[in-house]
């Protein structure tokens, strides 16, 4: 009888854990009771970004491979077409080697600057984003475009140029009319010059829409 209870009690657990996940996952991401639901995204509006986060890159270069976590960072501009799709640019990369400056005097020697180093790979990509539905918060990413591989060394700036594409996914957190935040984790690969890389990144960023 005790066991027939329990069994009981746990079938009840269960169906009502149920009912309220599909409540859950049934309702509207963000809405407004006055208003009606929000138009997460209204065609016409522009969103501006900016993304930091790490990439695990691997560079494939004539005097050999290196496979590093770095620092990245992103901008960006996109444009809502629809609820479903954005097309937008953005200008982003990974921190190689910060930049460094080398002296041994106090203080430091007037062209000091002439001795900065540092290194890194930017793309500058063209992307669109897709949304499954108008009210979904999950989308996918892609891209395609320029890629620079730049090293300074004793203040003289040299670029490898190339091109490469990324692909992704991410979800949007609903703050209100004009700011959201998202995360997201892309996979990109390319080339500058004579060298090839490829990296996987997980990035937390700022959207902030300029509504029409």
């Amino acid at each position: 009888m005790r066991i027939q209870k329990m069994c009981v009690t746990r079938l009840s657990l269960l169906t009502s854990t149920g009912i309220f996940c599909l409540c859950v996952a049934n309702t509207p991401v963000a809405s407004d009771s006055a208003e009606g639901p929000v138009e997460l995204r209204k065609h016409g509006d522009w969103w501006l970004g900016l993304d930091a986060g790490a990439g695990a890159i691997h560079l494939d270069m004539p005097e050999g491979e290196v496979s590093e976590n770095k620092f990245y960072l992103g901008v960006r501009a996109e444009y809502v077409l629809s609820p479903e799709f954005l097309l937008g640019i953005e200008a982003s990369g990974w921190l190689i080697q910060p930049g460094e400056i080398e002296y041994n005097t106090n203080p430091p020697p007037n062209n000091f600057e002439s001795q900065i180093e540092g290194e890194g790979l930017a793309p500058v990509l063209l992307t669109a984003r897709y949304y499954p539905w108008d009210d979904s918060s999950w989308y996918l990413k892609a891209g395609a475009g320029y890629v620079s591989h730049w090293q300074t060394h004793q203040g003289v700036t040299e670029r490898e140029s190339g091109s490469g594409v990324m692909l992704g996914g991410g979800y949007d957190y609903y703050i209100n009319q004009n700011w959201d935040v998202t995360a997201f984790i892309s996979y990109s690969t390319g080339s500058a010059g004579d060298e090839d890389y490829d990296a996987i990144t997980l990035a937390l960023g700022f959207n902030y829409k300029i509504r029409r």
